[in-house]
C-alpha cells in the first residue's frame, strides 16, 4: 500500500555510550550479564562520554602532601595515587594517553555548607563549561588559558581551587560558616585516541557500574 511505513528487518544497535545513571539501571534490571550484552551490541561511537568525581575538599588535603611527596604538580601524580582518590573512566583516559589532555571541561562541584548559627546546612552549586578546549594541567593548576567573565571580560583561567575558591569559599566568613563536603564531577565528550584501548574503558564503566549497584 502507497504510503506505508517501511518494516525495519535491521536490529537496534545503540550508538552512544552509557552514562553512569544508565549502567546502574541494566545492572538492577538485566545483572552483569545483560550489562556485558548491551556492550557487545554497541558501536564505537566517534566520541565517548567520560567523567571521573572526587570529594573536593578531601582530594585537595591528600594531593597537595602526594605532590609535595613526589615532587611532582598534582596534575603529574601517578595513576596508582590518584586512583584512590578520583574515579571514573576519564582518570584512566587521561592518565594512559587515550584522550587528548586540551578538551572542552565541564565541572560541577555541589559545596554544602553549615551555618554554625543555626545548624542550617544548604547547597552551594559551582558549574562552568568550557566554550574553548583547555589543557587538563592548566585546568587544574592554571595557566595562560582565559576565559570568559561576562560582559566582554577574558581572564586567566586560575586553576580549579582558586576559581572555586574564589566563587564559593570566599562568601562565606569562616566564623560564621563551615564546609561539610563537596561533591566534584569533571566530564567531557572526548574523542578515543586509540581503538585498541575501547576494552580498557569499557572495563572500568562496567565496573563503575558494579560499585554503584552496590552503595
Amino acid at each position: 500500500m502507497a504510503g506505508s511505513p517501511k518494516k525495519r528487518n535491521k536490529k537496534y544497535v545503540p550508538k552512544v555510550d552509557l552514562h553512569s545513571k544508565q549502567i546502574k539501571e541494566i545492572l538492577r534490571t538485566k545483572g552483569a550479564e545483560g550489562l556485558m550484552g548491551v556492550y557487545k551490541q554497541m558501536k564505537a561511537p566517534h566520541t565517548r562520554y567520560l567523567e571521573m568525581t572526587w570529594d573536593f575538599l578531601e582530594a585537595e588535603r591528600i594531593l597537595v602532601v602526594a605532590s609535595a611527596l613526589h615532587d611532582v604538580p598534582v596534575h603529574e601524580l601517578p595513576l596508582d595515587v590518584t586512583k584512590n582518590v578520583y574515579s571514573g573512566d576519564l582518570l584512566i583516559a587521561l592518565s594512559k594517553h587515550l584522550i587528548s589532555p586540551k578538551q572542552k571541561f565541564e565541572i560541577s562541584i555541589n559545596t554544602n555548607v553549615r551555618n554554625l548559627k543555626t545548624g542550617e546546612i544548604f547547597t552551594v552549586p559551582y558549574h562552568y563549561v568550557f566554550k574553548e578546549p583547555i589543557n587538563y594541567a592548566e585546568f587544574m593548576d592554571g595557566g595562560k588559558h582565559k576565559v570568559d567573565r561576562g560582559q566582554g571580560i577574558k581572564t586567566r583561567w586560575r586553576g580549579l581551587s582558586d576559581e572555586w575558591s574564589d566563587a564559593v569559599q570566599g562568601k562565606f566568613p569562616s566564623n560564621d560558616y563551615e564546609f561539610a563536603g563537596a561533591k566534584a564531577k569533571l566530564s567531557v565528550n572526548a574523542r578515543i585516541l586509540a581503538h585498541a584501548y575501547e576494552t580498557d574503558l569499557r572495563k572500568t564503566k562496567f565496573l563503575n557500574g558494579i560499585k554503584l549497584l552496590i552503595k
